[in-house]
């Protein structure tokens, strides 16, 4: 990514995503579309940034090879590994260009939560969707995450929660978690668990 000028007292705008990579380096998503790297513990400014679209950054992942995959609302899924960086859109690797969500498992797999396309998972360089018809409550993943045991949970717009079982299987096993069931609402923008 190319240096950034001038850039002396702050952001400028609001922060909409983060991650604390591997390697000391805090990455910070803006409502913008502009990635920052953060270096250092005490000092406020950004580092190199770049432009990765017009919409929001909206999520961050490292994997195990150390790629920040990073997640552009309405600006499809990118790849920064070193000074690459690759864009993945519609219509080459994915049904949409809504990214909200990004999760790498823990058997390295990376999974991509979508307006309007679902889940998808990255797996050995092929992808695979999981939506309505595998037993998703909708097309629609705004928050995702492994839980200790290895089960995927996925936040809906209205769906509510969906624990995904077995999701290595052909046909992973579902079940939804709604007010029902004691949530307070079936909006379910972000999931994280408890220590």
């Amino acid at each position: 990514l190319p240096d950034a000028p001038g850039h002396e007292a702050g952001v400028g705008e609001p922060i909409r995503a983060l991650l604390a990579a591997s390697d000391g380096v805090l990455w910070a998503g803006t409502e913008s579309g502009r990635v920052l790297r953060i270096h250092g513990e005490s000092s406020l400014r950004p580092g190199p940034e770049a432009q990765v679209g017009t919409g929001a950054v909206t999520s961050f992942a490292e994997d195990a090879r150390g790629s920040v995959w990073v997640g552009v609302n309405g600006g499809g899924l990118h790849r920064i590994h070193g000074g690459a960086h690759e864009v993945l859109r519609e219509g080459a690797v994915l049904p949409g260009n809504l990214v909200r969500s990004l999760l790498v498992d823990r058997e390295g797999n990376l999974w991509v939560g979508q307006t309007a396309a679902g889940l998808i998972r990255l797996q050995e360089g092929a992808f695979r969707w999981l939506g309505a018809p595998e037993g998703l409550s909708m097309d629609v993943a705004l928050g995702v995450l492994e839980d200790r045991r290895g089960d995927l949970w996925v936040g809906t717009p209205g769906g509510g929660l969906n624990q995904l079982s077995g999701y290595r299987d052909p046909t992973p096993r579902v079940r939804r978690w709604g007010v029902a069931d004691g949530l307070g609402a079936d909006f379910v923008l972000s999931v994280s668990e408890a220590p």
